[in-house]
């Protein structure tokens, strides 16, 4: 009787258990039926992994038949292994379903451009109040396409106005998430209702890396007034065949510099200064390369600028011509032009140095810069320098003028010789 009390208490407790736990099971395979998910209008497989490439947009269609009833519950189609801050997800709102129903969901999922390629799980999950979420698992391949480039910023120098008659200056960070590498990329910037546009062009952009153009100059027209335009940055890649767009809004304020500025501010004079940190290419020995910084003042006097090179003189030599020295009057631009040679005794390597320009004594802008030096191929044919050819012409012509008076001293002691020879006397005998 004892060992019968003893089982009651225990099945009491199993059940008190499995009753006060029922919640915790939550759902399962067993309270859902047929379930079909489309992505993208393309039906999954929970076996075969589909090939999905990166879009803005991934729309996915949840089917299922409910077999139990349930108030709230929601469906939730989860993206994970994504490596930043913005998450890919979303969730339906809470729902009522029952038993012997079909019904469907309708989630957004957010793929960036930025998402690293390879196999995924899209989870989709059913939820209810309480107790275990029922998860399938979807497998996906997430691929890039083959030519695919995107602005990731752009930076305008000043960033927001400017006064009419001086420059902005732009830079275009781009980043390739395409297959395959990007040869001669064209980045623009332009201003169609003022009739500005600067265009340069990107050698190269290798699959995932990012390259920031060098910056494009538009001066902006004396006669501009005060707005707000239209700035259009495209970059065209895949020989043409693709072109990727963002539009801007920037400032122009006119001559009256007042006419619309609510702000009641107005822009610090500057200088702009621009220089192209291409590398160039340099021999040892022979000639140099040439390196031209533009300087504009943009200030209401007259600034006295000065260039100064570092980093040259274990290597080569270096000019700046006309002078180091420049005065720009208020409005006006001038070039100075940096003449860079390598020494005979350079080795063949890239050599960084700098270029730093000054209003007084404050530094303004210091310019990395970079030239490519390759060795003179040393053999017996090696051509001669001006100098040294001079040098040649001139012993030669001696040498020659020596030989003719050699010569003539030659002829003159011979011709000497011959008039001395005695002739015979009359009446002798000859013999032959």
């Amino acid at each position: 009787m004892k060992k019968w009390k003893n089982f009651t208490v225990f099945m009491f407790f199993l059940v008190s258990v499995l009753v006060s736990t029922g919640f915790v099971s939550g759902l399962s395979v067993a309270d859902f039926s047929n379930v079909k998910l489309e992505a993208n209008d393309v039906e999954l497989s929970t076996a075969t992994p589909r090939s999905v490439r990166v879009t803005d947009e991934m729309e996915v269609l949840i089917v299922f038949d409910s077999n139990v009833n349930l108030s709230d519950l929601q469906v939730e189609a989860v993206l994970r292994g994504y490596d930043h801050d913005d998450v890919i997800e979303d969730i339906s709102d809470v729902f009522e379903v029952k038993a012997g129903n079909r019904y469907d969901a309708k989630l957004v999922l957010n793929l960036p451009q930025r998402v690293e390629q390879g196999r995924y799980d899209l989870k989709i999950r059913f939820d209810d109040r309480v107790g275990v979420t029922y998860v399938i698992n979807y497998p996906l391949d997430i691929g890039a396409d083959r030519h695919a480039v995107t602005i990731k910023d752009v930076i305008f120098d000043p960033d927001e106005k400017q006064k009419a008659n001086r420059a902005i200056l732009t830079k275009v960070r781009i980043k390739n998430y395409g297959e395959k590498d990007e040869d001669g990329v064209k980045v623009k910037v332009s201003v169609p209702e003022l009739g500005l546009s600067a265009s340069d062009y990107i050698d190269e952009i290798e699959s995932g890396d990012s390259v920031t153009s060098s910056e494009l100059y538009m001066r902006i027209p004396k006669e501009a007034e005060t707005g707000n335009y239209e700035v259009i940055v495209s970059v065209e890649y895949d020989d043409g065949d693709e072109v990727e767009k963002e539009r801007f809004t920037y400032r122009v304020i006119g001559e009256d510099g007042s006419a619309g500025d609510s702000s009641g501010t107005s822009t610090t004079p500057r200088t702009v200064i621009t220089v192209s940190q291409e590398t160039q290419q340099a021999t040892a020995g022979v000639g140099g390369v040439v390196y031209p910084i533009t300087i504009t003042n943009e200030g209401s006097e007259s600034r006295t600028y000065s260039v100064e090179i570092e980093g040259v003189d274990d290597w080569g030599t270096t000019r700046v011509t006309p002078s180091n020295l420049v005065i720009v009057g208020e409005g006006e631009t001038k070039s100075l032009y940096v003449y860079v040679s390598a020494k005979d005794s350079a080795s063949a390597g890239d050599y960084m140095f700098s270029a730093t320009v000054k209003s007084d004594d404050t530094v303004l802008k210091q310019i990395p810069l970079k030239t490519s030096v390759s060795a003179v191929a040393q053999s017996s044919s090696r051509l001669l320098s001006r100098a040294t050819l001079k040098k040649a012409l001139e012993v030669g012509l001696i040498t020659f003028v020596v030989l003719l008076v050699i010569l003539g001293l030659i002829i003159g002691f011979n011709k000497l010789r011959g008039e001395e020879v005695e002739e015979p006397e009359e009446g002798s005998e000859k013999y032959y």
